[in-house]
């Protein structure tokens, strides 16, 4: 019996955890993504590696604010939409954490 307590406790608690995880990440994210709407900025990156993880394929690019680089990746969509390394695309990110950004359109490349 006293097993069977202890196996139901670790289930409840495991669950607890599970569910305030993501309840604190769904939060957090839409928090950044507030961030990012409020201190819009806009720039040019350029892309400069691919890379994948699990069979899932993205880019990673580089731009710069106030002379400190900073890096966001994109997945990519399909083969013939991915820019080639060295392509400028238009990225948009938040003036207060230029680390929250995210891909405008993709352009100069065929």
């Amino acid at each position: 019996m006293k097993i069977q307590n202890r196996f139901i406790k670790i289930i409840i608690g495991s669950a607890v955890a599970i569910l305030t995880y993501c309840i604190i990440g769904l939060i957090l994210k839409d928090q950044r993504a507030k961030s990012l709407r409020e201190h819009r900025k806009e720039v040019q990156a350029i892309v400069s590696e691919y890379y994948s993880i699990s069979f899932t394929y993205y880019y990673k690019y580089k731009f710069n604010v106030n002379g400190k680089i900073y890096y966001g990746s994109e997945k990519r969509q399909c083969e013939k939409d991915v820019p080639a390394i060295g392509d400028t695309i238009l990225i948009e990110y938040d003036a207060l954490s230029p680390k929250n950004n995210r891909v405008i359109s993709s352009y100069n490349y065929d």
